[in-house]
């Protein structure tokens, strides 16, 4: 199709004419590297068929485009020109002129919702400006789904509950409004990091620092709303329209900064946080770099010690207890990961099973000692669909085969084992224990969380 120009507005911003006679703007994408022909091809039909899908949505602010063409070796996407605006970055603005063009995203990302379409995310990139207070959202659903080969400003980090695995939601298009966000205000991102497993990691435990303590005219109510929509959990963040509300409040009431003197106040608690964040930060990655290996090591002395001056607790397997009662005590003692009782269950019948569940232990009482507060990432074991069957019942000998599977569930992974074995007891010194165990059928397989 043969276009003629007929205004640049900017160097990205064109307006053009086609065969037709209509007059049409072209805004240039920021194409990291621009595609090849095949690739541009299959762009230009994804682009048509979104335009189609959304061509209903439709609302003032919104920067709707129609199709993405090619004009003298440039690729642009295309609007239609009832408004010849030149969209601009928002950038170096007053955080009170900031949180209106939030404010407008916000109200762009209800109009979507409203109608049942989730975007995917929302990336500084979209929010735009034509000059001062008219602020614009550019068409989310075509620039994400060109955001792969844009640049860092249209990127967007995927929230907690979609790196688990879970579909992205409109608390997840929430989430991603709130990092936005933060970047605008603060000029910094939420998760910095100096590699993507790193960044991946802050996001999933919620490693964030506020916003005031890098921007210290910030106030308090907008500092916790944001803050509150990037919660680990998508299920305790505001919906859309509480946010507006919100938001348009703290604009009204003109509580989205502090007065000065309150700001230099905080500025100085934000350097004390900053230092103690960035402690805390690298703390945290030195031990998910070595923390194993030495939290095993910690451990292991931590049993042996243990073992050697610690008291010991009156036996739970006495003569009294039944045959039935120790192999319960057994599994109880793998699915409480109590090496004790399992140990106290079994007599000499050592099997990869108990070594396995003796290192769980040990790297639990590792992280216990080292981060008592870290609860959460301590492995648990769940015992699934466990049958047991008497299969030998003498005086001096009593068999029993057990099936079942087990998952030993980490903060990063899941571990799976399918097991089918016969569990042997014989009475030592008139106590009945698990002589030996004999593994009949073993699978075992890994899930990444």
């Amino acid at each position: 199709m043969a276009y003629q120009l007929i205004k640049e507005l900017s160097p990205d911003c064109l307006i053009i004419q086609n065969e037709a006679g209509e007059k049409l703007v072209f805004d240039k994408i920021p194409f990291a590297v621009p595609p090849r022909e095949n690739l541009r091809r299959e762009m230009q039909k994804e682009v048509k068929e979104i335009v189609e899908e959304t061509k209903a949505i439709k609302t003032s602010g919104l920067i709707k485009y129609i199709s993405m063409e090619k004009y003298q070796n440039e690729y642009y996407l295309v609007r239609e020109n009832s408004r010849s605006l030149c969209l601009e970055n928002v950038t170096n603005a007053t955080i009170e002129d900031t949180c209106q063009a939030l404010l407008h995203a916000l109200k762009m990302i209800q109009v979507y919702h409203q109608s049942g379409k989730v975007l995917g995310g929302i990336s500084v990139g979209l929010i735009k400006q034509s000059g001062k207070n008219s602020y614009y959202l550019q068409d989310p659903l075509v620039l994400n789904y060109l955001s792969k080969s844009l640049g860092q400003i249209y990127q967007i980090d995927r929230p907690p509950e979609v790196i688990q695995g879970h579909a992205w939601s409109m608390e997840s298009d929430i989430f991603s409004w709130a990092v936005a966000a933060y970047h605008l205000i603060t000029g910094m991102e939420p998760y910095q990091a100096e590699t993507l497993e790193e960044r991946v990691a802050k996001i999933v435990r919620g490693s964030v620092i506020s916003l005031n303590d890098h921007k210290s005219e910030v106030g308090p109510l907008l500092n916790k709303l944001i803050l509150s929509c990037l919660n680990r959990n998508h299920l305790k963040r505001p919906k859309v329209e509480s946010l507006i509300t919100q938001l348009t409040k703290l604009l009204e009431n003109n509580e989205v900064v502090i007065p000065e003197a309150e700001a230099k106040k905080q500025q100085e608690r934000g350097e004390i946080n900053r230092t103690r964040f960035k402690c805390k930060e690298s703390v945290w990655l030195w031990f998910r770099k070595y923390g194993k290996i030495v939290g095993i090591g910690l451990g292991i002395t931590i049993l042996f010690l243990g073992m050697y001056f610690g008291s010991k607790p009156k036996p739970t397997i006495t003569p009294a207890t039944k045959p039935d009662q120790v192999v319960n005590y057994y599994f109880e003692g793998i699915k409480t990961i109590n090496v004790s009782l399992m140990d106290e269950a079994t007599y000499k019948s050592k099997n990869t099973l108990t070594d396995f569940i003796s290192m769980v232990h040990v790297i639990n009482a590792s992280l216990r000692s080292t981060s008592p507060a870290a609860v959460e990432d301590l492995a648990k074991v769940v015992i699934n669909g466990l049958k047991l069957e008497k299969i030998l019942d003498k005086p001096e000998e009593i068999k029993y085969r057990a099936e079942y599977q087990l998952e030993v569930i980490r903060p990063q992974a899941i571990e799976y084992l399918e097991r089918k074995e016969e569990l042997n007891l014989k009475p030592i010194k008139k106590v009945w224990r698990i002589t030996d165990i004999q593994l009949l059928f073993n699978k075992h397989w890994r899930e990444e969380v």
